[in-house]
């Protein structure tokens, strides 16, 4: 649960608007705090990429101001792969704080950087790929790190590695993250509050405020007519079979994400 005193905001903007020739995306205004992770879901094609270029500066708003005065860190959905060089020739331009013992024991490690090192970048997976880029975005000096898609090519087990590292590194900074993601577990497990893009894809999209988890996550499922419980063993989200008695029993009470206890 999201603590009742949300503290001092970080970064703030306001209902902005991007019109593209045949699409249009519009986000309710709103605050990131410090200390906190946002998530951003929704369909594909409905404008996540679209707002998180706006808030990383890459993008102009139509109308509308995004806060200039803090600085980001970026993660791109798709990764450029044209570098010429190794992993470590990569990370010692890219990654400032590269070589220090912080970036040695909570990113590189974690990560599984020690076996790539001597790799060229252009014949990583996509997997590796993905790694090395949280990594060089985290070893940046900023005070929001966005991140859009992490968890692209990320088996399972990496997935939530790359949850604990964003989530040690966030906190112990001072700092702030957005992430946009499709994976419900990672939402699930490293959000503090939540974003909902809702629209018809390819045409339009509009963005609410970041709210609590809960809120966000019965307003998207709810759209989706689908609902989750909780594993009793693992607490991971699971979904729950269509038309069962769990699935009628929480639609009949509007809890889509899971029933408290």
């Amino acid at each position: 649960p999201t603590p009742e005193d949300e503290g001092e905001a970080i970064a703030s903007y306001t209902d902005i608007r991007k019109d593209y020739d045949g699409f249009e995306l519009s986000a309710d205004e709103g605050e990131i705090f410090y200390d906190e992770i946002v998530t951003a879901f929704g369909s594909n094609g409905i404008g996540k990429t679209t707002f998180a270029k706006m808030l990383a500066g890459v993008e102009e708003p139509t109308s509308g101001e995004v806060d200039e005065e803090v600085t980001i860190a970026y993660k791109p959905q798709y990764i450029v792969t044209d570098f010429e060089g190794s992993v470590s020739d990569f990370l010692y331009m890219n990654a400032p704080s590269y070589g220090s013992k912080i970036f040695e024991s909570e990113i590189m490690t974690p990560f599984g950087l020690n076996d790539m090192l001597d790799k060229p970048v252009k014949g990583l997976s996509g997997g590796e790929l993905q790694r090395l880029a949280i990594a060089s975005t985290l070893a940046a000096d900023a005070e929001i790190y966005l991140f859009d898609e992490p968890t692209a090519f990320l088996d399972v087990e990496q997935r939530l590695i790359a949850a604990r590292v964003i989530r040690k590194m966030i906190e112990s900074r001072n700092a702030a993250s957005l992430i946009v993601d499709h994976d419900i577990v990672f939402i699930d497990y490293i959000s503090d509050r939540a974003m909902v893009f809702d629209g018809t894809p390819g045409l339009n999209g509009h963005a609410s405020k970041p709210t609590d988890l809960r809120n966000a996550m019965n307003e998207f499922l709810g759209n989706l007519n689908i609902t989750f419980r909780r594993d009793k063993e693992t607490k991971r989200p699971r979904v729950n079979k269509l038309d069962s008695y769990k699935d009628r029993e929480q639609k009949e009470k509007g809890e889509y994400y899971y029933l408290s206890d």
